[in-house]
């Protein structure tokens, strides 16, 4: 009896085990972001004088969520012999075997399969939405642009803004002038996360092949076209202010961009690892604020 139990302790311990690392696998502060815009597009929606459809927000949510998780798992998997190769991603599931790419596929299609499931229940325009955003990031990004074209995270971008606009349809159509604004203010904010992480990285990814902008551009072309995507995202950010937030709100927001652009602007100055590193997470920071500010005024 005392070996029974022994044998049943052990499979739940593996099977706790296996289910932390396909948590971990498909990235839960990405696919919570996504998750997050959702939301903030449906409580930007919202109407006082009609009930709240929580139960299609909450299901819309989730949609976002497992279309994220499995189009991590999918692009892991285009991704996984580059992984290999660069520093900050060796030690992922696929590189290291802890998970094959028969299992990663299954599981992402699986999450992509609910995700949509999910989504035809919520209706024709988010289930459309839904779609476009797994193509442009699992075929669009990950298998055609991202190993051809240091311009690949702007062909990609529009996957990120997508979450947004699900959201807001759940709730609403068409789809207002402000929820158009807040998804042009992610697609914007996009190039400015990743390529502030890339140069951070740009030895991984020369190392890897692949052609991400510092590696490909000279240093003065790369700085020029990301505080340009920075200023688009900033305009976006107090465009949208102005069209969608109160005035202390929209001062917040306004604030955290002119926090935003003094730190890229002190990177000009201090073009280091460490800074480009600060700028990214300041800049991850800043949407995730924008989005809760987003929620909590409109509750």
């Amino acid at each position: 009896m005392i070996g029974v139990h022994g044998v049943h302790g052990l499979s739940r311990k593996t099977l706790r085990a296996r289910t932390i690392v396909y948590w971990n696998f498909t990235k839960p502060r990405i696919w919570a972001v996504f998750a997050l815009e959702g939301l903030a597009g449906s409580m930007l929606a919202k109407s006082a004088s009609e009930i709240f459809p929580w139960l299609p927000v909450v299901t819309a949510v989730l949609a976002i969520a497992l279309a994220a998780a499995g189009a991590e798992a999918l692009t892991n998997v285009l991704d996984r012999n580059m992984d290999a190769v660069m520093r900050r991603t060796h030690t992922r599931p696929l590189p290291r075997g802890t998970i094959t790419p028969r299992s990663a596929v299954v599981f992402g299609f699986v999450c992509v399969g609910a995700s949509l499931s999910l989504g035809a229940v919520l209706g024709a325009i988010p289930l459309l939405f839904l779609v476009i955003g797994l193509i442009d990031n699992v075929i669009i990004y990950s298998a055609l642009a991202k190993r051809t074209t240091p311009w690949s995270i702007m062909l990609g971008a529009g996957a990120g803004a997508i979450p947004v606009w699900v959201g807001f349809a759940v709730v609403r159509l068409p789809i207002s002038l402000s929820g158009w604004l807040l998804g042009v203010v992610v697609l914007c904010w996009i190039p400015v996360h990743i390529w502030s992480l890339a140069w951070a990285c740009r030895e991984d990814y020369a190392r890897a092949d692949v052609p991400m902008a510092p590696v490909v551009w000279s240093p003065k072309t790369f700085q020029r076209a990301w505080y340009a995507a920075l200023v688009l995202m900033l305009g976006a950010t107090m465009t949208f202010a102005a069209a969608a937030l109160g005035q202390v709100a929209g001062l917040i927001a306004d604030g955290a961009a002119a926090v935003v652009a003094l730190l890229g602007g002190q990177w000009a100055v201090w073009p280091t690892t460490k800074h480009a590193r600060l700028v990214f997470q300041t800049v991850n920071a800043y949407l995730a604020g924008l989005l809760l500010l987003v929620i909590v005024i409109r509750l």
